[in-house]
């Protein structure tokens, strides 16, 4: 009896701490479903407020430059037409029986973004998160850390620019070929169409991601 009544308290004990850390859970989503709507509001803001400035300015070209290093730098929203490519691991992965290559790693999504650049790639996302020009993508076990945001498959890479050149370089790429041939079995889906990419939002890390970069004054 005292053994069961010992083993009854600490069953209750788990479930009192699953409870207590599913309520925190909770709380940090709907915290940060509040602060994802708080920053497009300001977003809403910044953009009127550039709207009004361009009405009221005299030197309209500095407006022009300023949305234009906006667009550069990615914290612009661009609509065009572009690719969705969904990536996946193989469906029924045994680590025991399949290659290592049957997961998507951090040098794959690099390699897709890499071939996507050089095709003439004019904006990319990866899962919903604008790509800059120094994008942080590193494997953590068999998942991805993209900036600070942990992800798993599938994966989700989409692409503004010439479709034509785009779709070439991915579907005459050798190693792209061989990892979703079916001796290895990466899944791979490419759908063409309007696409939206969204804004660069890791704005409070902003700086972090331009250390290495120094101003130089033109005296010129």
């Amino acid at each position: 009896m005292i053994k069961n009544i010992g083993t009854h308290n600490e069953v209750e004990e788990i479930f009192s701490q699953y409870e207590a850390i599913q309520n925190e859970l909770n709380t940090l989503v709907h915290n940060n479903e509040s602060l994802l709507r708080q920053q497009k509001t300001l977003e809403n803001k910044r953009r009127d407020l550039l709207d009004s400035l361009e009405i009221k300015t005299k030197r309209p070209e500095l407006i022009q430059e300023l949305r234009s290093a906006r667009l550069l730098a990615g914290l612009e929203t661009v609509t065009g037409i572009g690719l969705t490519i969904t990536m996946n691991d193989k469906e029924g992965y045994d680590p025991l029986v399949d290659k290592s290559d049957a997961l998507i790693h951090d040098g794959t999504i690099t390699y897709i973004i890499n071939l996507l650049n050089g095709a003439g790639a004019r904006a990319l996302s990866f899962n919903g998160t604008r790509i800059t020009a120094v994008p942080q993508i590193y494997c953590i076990g068999p998942t991805i850390l993209f900036y600070s945001r942990r992800l798993a498959p599938p994966y989700v890479i989409i692409a503004i620019g010439p479709i034509e050149e785009m779709l070439a370089v991915l579907e005459t790429d050798r190693y792209l070929q061989r990892i979703t041939s079916n001796e290895v079995g990466i899944r791979m889906e490419i759908q063409t169409g309007q696409v939206v990419i969204p804004t660069f939002s890791e704005y409070e890390n902003f700086r972090e991601h331009i250390t290495h970069l120094e101003a130089t004054r033109n005296e010129d």
